[in-house]
């Protein structure tokens, strides 16, 4: 038997997800056998699998050796994950990262190691602000495709989980991104629309009830008044015949927002090889353009705290070609 103590970090957290976190190799079915079958105890009792911790708990383990030499096993492969993380912000509560192109957040049926969760746990483990056994997993607040670059908040406490991930559910963060389109865009516009939840076989959205705003409403009541709608506000910042640099501010975050409204509204991202027309996709053949310029570039939250990320070069150098500027 092991016993774990609940610290200030977990309080809050729901016994399963802990289960899940500390041996993420359980199936769900299996960790919801070892509570029902009082395999673990909170305080020496049989606890409900969605009960809260509180501080100070104590939950004892009564689960065979492998279980625990698995979870040894995930303490000691931080030793090998080696990642220069570009820190943009960085406190006892948050990480924040400037993530760069072709790195995914989390891992996937491909990819384990390699992901940029995977590298903030090691870093911190490093720093022992962080080990498997641990009661809290330090976690992502707001997610970035593979190959979109930017901003991404990293919590170190449940607390600070559950405050930012609430301000992105409500709403009243402003998440600020650039992107390079196709065509010439001269006003800013509102791409209001909805998206199914479920991407389809190709992994695409589906947009429904697609229009254009071009006197744009006031943010907060918009999004009160139609909670079900997704909103995108694009502004150009500089174009020609067939290319516009935009600044997007990203009023909801669905799965692929950004390149599903651009696409439908006919200024797809150049190079994106899913979300196209055909005019987008020949130009960028034609200019040998084979991935899509998104950069997450800021997030404002509630309290007026912004956190920024520099334009990767690479994104700075396409614009410099296209259209002959340079972005601050």
């Amino acid at each position: 038997m092991r016993e774990i103590i609940v610290d200030s970090k977990t309080s809050g957290k729901k016994l399963f997800r802990l289960l899940k976190e500390l041996f993420p190799q359980m199936r769900n079915t299996e960790v919801f056998k070892v509570i029902r079958k009082k395999i673990v105890l909170v305080n020496g009792k049989k606890t409900d699998s969605h009960y809260f911790l509180q501080a100070n708990d104590k939950i004892q383990l009564y689960l065979k050796d492998q279980h625990f030499q698995e979870h040894e096993g995930q303490r000691d492969k931080f030793k090998n994950v080696r990642m220069n993380l570009d820190i943009v912000f960085e406190d006892n509560l948050l990480l924040v990262v400037n993530k760069p192109r072709g790195l995914i957040v989390h891992p996937d049926k491909r990819n384990y190691q390699k992901t940029l969760i995977e590298g903030v746990k090691a870093y911190l483990y490093r720093k022992r602000e962080y080990s498997p056994q641990n009661n809290f997993t330090p976690a992502c607040c707001n997610r970035l495709d593979a190959n979109t670059s930017g901003i991404v908040m990293i919590a170190k406490t449940q607390t600070a989980l559950q405050e930012i991930t609430k301000a992105f559910r409500e709403r009243t963060t402003c998440k600020i991104y650039l992107a390079l389109c196709y065509g010439k865009i001269i006003q800013s516009q509102l791409l209001i629309s909805q998206i199914d939840a479920r991407p389809n076989r190709d992994n695409m959205v589906k947009v429904h009830s697609f229009q254009k705003k071009m006197i744009i409403p006031d943010k907060n009541r918009y999004l009160k008044e139609n909670p079900d709608f997704s909103a995108t506000l694009i502004e150009p910042i500089k174009s020609d015949k067939n290319v516009t640099l935009v600044k997007v501010n990203l009023w909801t975050g669905k799965k692929h927002q950004i390149r599903a409204h651009l696409t439908t509204a006919g200024h797809p991202l150049l190079g994106d090889a899913k979300y196209n027309s055909q005019q987008s996709q020949s130009f960028s053949l034609l200019n040998q353009i084979d991935r899509y310029y998104l950069h997450c570039q800021s997030i404002t939250l509630e309290d007026n705290h912004t956190y920024q990320a520099p334009i990767p070069q690479s994104f700075q150098n396409k614009v410099e070609e296209l259209l002959r500027i340079k972005i601050g």
